[in-house]
């Protein structure tokens, strides 16, 4: 159309379907350039009218017909098939059509598509010999379209899956995508795991496991010529359950994550062992863990269990993300502090995690680069472990000096809810009160001092996020036992984090204004984003940042 393929692309798949149908009447060159557009997406298929379905199905039948015909005069002789092919006759979606298509409907969909139509008028004996099958018919197409997108993979309700359907999505899908998710309430043969992910190619990525798996003996696929899944990185095992021996399946997955990273694991008492051992034989590059999630599970990982994946990393894990599923008491804590070496990102929101938990981390990661203890606009947001400011402060009693933490130089981004502040100029709306006569004050001013040791900081949040994900910020309220926020009440003090890009202060009852605001983009050279901001004195500092400062963005509600 253009004859630069690029902006072909930018003007045709912003085109409906029914524009570019129009479109290809307007000259054969148009056609020649629009028909590939029309041809990628066929996932459209799934909202059209039964008798266009039919018209579909009717389509890639006649094509499969032709090339079962073709066939057969290739074995008929050469000189049948020589004449076919001069005759322009190879089958259109082979051809023409199938090359183009990169996406197509689950299997599925595609297969209640390519039904047979019910007819009141049944077809006769020789009819229905020649009648193909939706099984054949769906394999047709994914033979005949090789440059399909498969970005992942979904493969749910096992008993509505037949062995035939197992072996298409095997054969056709599997290798070809980057992610596979195979979940199931049901139970699931041993077998038909093996047989899908023994297909998996080296593009493979990703692996999620949600079933219970029984183990059935039939034959195991040839483990002598599978090849290595180099680029799988990542495996989620959130909801697992079944036999684990070493002729398992666990075991048989165990030896093809060689190179896996990223790990997240969920409730898998019953296999959990085998995890561990797994993890210790065949997993050396594992460097992130993801312990349980942020829904409360009465399955969910215990103490002892977090204790025991955390010990299964050889190299030490850099990442460990604690979800609130988790019991984490004693025992994990103890291993969790065997990696603070070489730990680098913390996610804290795990049940029995309180305040001095986070300052313990703060305190002996020395390589710490991230540590978040905040929800952020999570419904479960109020559930992470909050900060008292006495906590946070970590003030050596003897000699009034704030211990020093490991990861003062090394730490970039924190995210946690400093509390119980007194602010009197909150008036009755104060929910500490002071015990004595400029005590609010006093304790702000040695939580900017804590915060001040941070002077390689990039990322700062302090909002508690009370009631994201409700669409009603004020039904929970604003936390008013937080910082003000203002420089009378020390905010001068973190006059050298010369590095922050970022300030979150979403739903505290602060007492900024214009000037604090201007005294941040003269200090923070670096700002980017100020988040939460609600002030008197809200469209001044609007004004001001539109006019002197357009690079920063101001989100008042976070």
């Amino acid at each position: 159309m253009f004859n630069i393929p690029e902006l072909d692309e930018m003007v045709c798949l912003k085109l409906k379907r029914q524009d570019l149908t129009q479109c290809l009447r307007v000259s054969k060159k148009w056609y020649q350039a629009l028909i590939p557009f029309i041809w990628r997406d066929l996932t459209y298929v799934r909202h059209i009218s039964e008798r266009k379905k039919q018209a579909f199905r009717q389509m890639v039948k006649d094509d499969y017909l032709h090339e079962k015909e073709l066939q057969g005069k290739q074995r008929g002789g050469r000189r049948d098939t020589e004449q076919s092919t001069q005759k322009g006759s190879r089958p259109s979606l082979a051809q023409y059509y199938g090359p183009r298509v990169l996406v197509l409907p689950v299997p599925m969909d595609m297969l209640r598509i390519l039904e047979p139509p019910d007819s009141a008028h049944p077809p006769s004996k020789k009819a229905r010999s020649k009648e193909p099958t939706a099984i054949e018919l769906l394999r047709h197409i994914y033979k005949h379209c090789p440059a399909i997108q498969l970005p992942q993979v979904t493969f749910s309700h096992a008993k509505e899956v037949s062995d035939d359907v197992l072996k298409t999505i095997a054969s056709f899908l599997v290798p070809r995508t980057r992610s596979v998710h195979i979940s199931s309430r049901e139970r699931i043969e041993s077998w038909r795991l093996e047989c899908l992910l023994s297909q998996c190619s080296s593009k493979l990525e990703q692996l999620s496991l949600k079933a219970e798996v029984s183990c059935v003996k039939k034959d195991r696929v040839d483990e002598e010529n599978w090849k290595p899944w180099s680029s799988f990185k990542e495996l989620d095992l959130r909801r697992c359950r079944g036999a684990s021996g070493p002729t398992s399946f666990w075991a048989w997955l165990w030896k093809r994550c060689g190179y896996v990273e990223i790990l997240k694991v969920g409730s898998v008492s019953q296999i959990s062992e085998s995890l561990v051992e797994g993890m210790r034989d065949h997993m050396p590059e594992l460097r992130e863990i993801h312990l349980g999630s942020q829904v409360e599970d009465s399955n969910g990982l215990k103490d002892d269990g977090a204790a025991a994946i955390l010990s299964g990393c050889r190299k030490g894990w850099k990442v460990v993300k604690i979800g609130y599923s988790v019991k984490f008491n004693t025992s994990a804590k103890e291993a969790l502090a065997k990696h603070f070496s070489t730990l680098e990102e913390l996610v804290m929101a795990g049940q029995h995690l309180k305040g001095n938990d986070v300052v313990w981390a703060l305190a002996s990661g020395s390589n710490l680069r991230s540590l978040i203890a905040l929800q952020d606009g999570s419904f479960l947001a109020h559930k992470h472990p909050d900060l008292k400011a006495h906590e946070f402060i970590d003030q050596d009693p003897t000699t009034e000096s704030l211990r020093t933490w490991a990861c003062e130089k090394s730490l970039r981004v924190l995210k946690v809810t400093i509390k119980d502040i007194p602010r009197p100029d909150l008036g009755e709306q104060s929910v500490v009160k002071e015990t004595y006569h400029g005590q609010g004050r006093e304790i702000q001013g040695r939580v900017y001092d804590r915060l001040a040791r941070f002077t390689n900081l990039e990322t700062l949040w302090l909002g508690s996020f009370l009631g994201q994900g409700y669409g009603d910020r004020q039904r929970l309220g604003y936390q008013k036992d937080c910082l003000e926020m203002s420089l009378e009440s020390g905010l001068h003090k973190l006059a050298d984090l010369k590095l922050l890009k970022e300030l979150d202060m979403t739903q505290l009852a602060t007492s900024i204004g214009l000037k604090e605001v201007q005294w941040m983009v003269d200090h923070w050279p670096k700002l980017q984003t100020i988040r939460g901001f609600e002030s008197v004195e809200m469209q001044k500092v609007k004004t001001w940042i539109h006019e002197y400062h357009p690079y920063i963005s101001l989100k008042v509600k976070g």
